[in-house]
């Protein structure tokens, strides 16, 4: 994929998944620790209603003002996993429902949550 990243041109570097495809991916692919040379970046791009939690070495946490709960995990060839816990509006307003995005590199991942209104870039 970084051969397409460089030479062509890709409006978006992620893609959203649904629970099926979710759970292929985190059952066929490996995590590795989050990678702390992202950590200052994402830290210093938060926009202002957010706020950082480091969660174990695996993932990171991220809570809006709504107590919306962002989780980013990594897997082995810089990809990225966002899963973002959202209120499930048919089921209720306790039970929560889960939005996937699969991120190719670090910049796909900038860019996914740069969408999602976590950072600003």
């Amino acid at each position: 994929m970084k051969y397409l990243k460089r030479f062509e041109s890709v409006e978006y570097l992620y893609t959203s998944m649904d629970d099926d495809e979710y759970e292929e991916y985190i059952q066929e692919n490996t995590t590795v620790p989050f990678n702390r040379k992202y950590l200052p970046y994402i830290e210093s791009h938060l926009c202002d209603d957010v706020v950082f939690v480091e969660y174990h070495d695996k993932l990171g946490v991220i809570l809006d003002k709504d107590r919306k709960t962002i989780s980013i995990d990594e897997y082995t060839d810089e990809w990225f996993v966002v899963s973002i816990q959202c209120d499930d509006i048919m089921s209720g307003p306790f039970s929560p429902a889960y939005i996937y995005r699969l991120c190719d590199g670090f910049d796909g991942l900038k860019q996914c949550l740069s969408n999602e209104l976590i950072i600003s870039i």
